[in-house]
């Protein structure tokens, strides 16, 4: 509890919009998770003073102080000037580390300020460095270290990474790269029909959608029951499958693959197998670590053998339920509810076979409380009977069984 107040007013009082939204899209943020987020925006924003302040040096004249030598300075006493006060001295800007003996890295020379500090190095799982730093590994010195550094930006609403390389020795930025980096979406253009259709490379879709207006004319669209899953849960209508032809300009190779159907003015998905058939998207499966479950595959007849118990009888449980009723509240007798003409006969076969199984037992007689009876039809066309304790349910009160439950 004394963790989840911390994490709270950490998220309430943090000054930063980006952090804080960051922070607010985690779905399990814990304490020390908001801790690491903040660290590392922490440290994100030293590295752009640094860079912002080494790219300014040389547009703009900076003023210096340097030092006096008390041998060669004169005795004379200094000169007052009348004209005005002396202007400020500015101070000197705060050193910066070339390679950190930590992260490797260039920052301020504040421990706290190292992206190192407070995580835990994956090769001896000793805190404050990161592994390419670590004294423990025999191989430190002989790998190739990659000078580029991930920094994030707030230019726009969504977080966007760009590619900043560092000279280790100087510790100078050399250049800021963007077009270098990978696409966030991956589009490939297809002939459909002779027609140039600009579809999206969807590695996390299951199957490849397409737009009722890309269907060529002449093509049969099987009707289907499938329904399209969004990543937010929900869900969208389609009007069929069908196959289609389409042709690769850059290779002309020639492929048929199904699609999913939907109306509307959607971009045409390619899925995850589609994409790898094609290959237009390599899986490189040497760097995923596989993971596989033993299950023990069982039949109907083994789980009725096993467990057959469970499916003998109507469930009932042995003894009888007594109700405590509220005996200050008034009792309420409801009126019967219409029950359509067509469910009738229903309803009355279906009351006469629970009244058999001694599930249900008839009234003759009057009573204080009357419940309305609600009839539901199911898919199948059976009846769902059940009564609405709409009033019954304000006034029974809670029992405790011998156990120590209560329902």
């Amino acid at each position: 509890m004394k963790d989840e107040m911390i994490r709270d007013r950490l998220v309430c009082g943090i000054t930063e919009n980006s952090v804080r939204r960051k922070l607010l899209q985690e779905p399990e943020l814990s304490l020390e998770k908001c801790l690491d987020i903040c660290r590392s925006a922490e440290a994100t924003s030293a590295h752009l003073k640094a860079i912002s302040g080494q790219s300014t040096s040389t547009d703009k004249p900076v003023d210096t102080v340097n030092a006096l030598d008390k041998r060669r300075r004169s005795k004379a006493p200094p000169k007052r000037s009348s004209k005005g006060p002396k202007k400020p001295v500015p101070e000197p800007k705060e050193d910066l580390l070339k390679c950190c003996k930590h992260c490797g890295r260039s920052h301020i020379k504040q421990r706290f300020k190292c992206p190192a500090f407070g995580k835990v190095c994956s090769a001896c799982n000793k805190p404050n460095h990161f592994a390419e730093m670590c004294k423990s590994s025999p191989h430190r010195r002989s790998r190739a270290r990659n000078g580029v550094n991930m920094i994030n930006t707030d230019s726009s609403s969504e977080e966007e990474l760009l590619s900043v390389t560092f000279d280790l020795t100087e510790g100078s930025v050399l250049a800021v790269n963007e077009d270098k980096l990978p696409e966030k979406r991956i589009f490939a253009t297809m002939e459909i029909a002779e027609k140039s259709v600009r579809m999206q490379i969807d590695t996390g879709a299951s199957c490849n959608v397409l737009p009722q207006k890309f269907v060529p004319s002449g093509t049969n669209i099987v009707q289907s029951d499938r329904t399209l899953k969004m990543y937010s849960k929900s869900t969208m209508p389609v009007l069929g499958t069908c196959r289609v032809h389409m042709r690769n300009p850059k290779n002309n190779k020639k492929d048929n693959a199904e699609f999913v159907v939907v109306k509307g003015n959607y971009t045409p998905l390619i899925g995850s197998r589609a994409s790898q058939q094609m290959n237009l998207v390599t899986v490189q499966q040497d760097n995923i670590q596989q993971v596989t479950m033993n299950t023990l595959s069982l039949t109907l007849d083994q789980v009725k053998e096993e467990f057959g118990d469970v499916f003998k009888g109507q469930g009932c449980m042995e003894g009888k339920l007594h109700l405590e009723i509220d005996k200050t509240v008034t009792p309420v007798i409801n009126p019967p509810r219409r029950v359509p003409f067509a469910l009738k006969e229903k309803l009355k076969s279906e009351l006469d076979r629970l009244e058999g199984l001694e599930m249900i037992r008839k009234v003759k007689e009057p009573t204080d409380w009357v419940s309305s009876l609600v009839v539901v039809e199911k898919p199948n066309g059976k009846l769902r009977i059940c009564i609405d304790p709409v009033h019954t349910e304000a006034v029974t009160l809670p029992i405790t069984c011998d156990r120590g439950c209560s329902p």
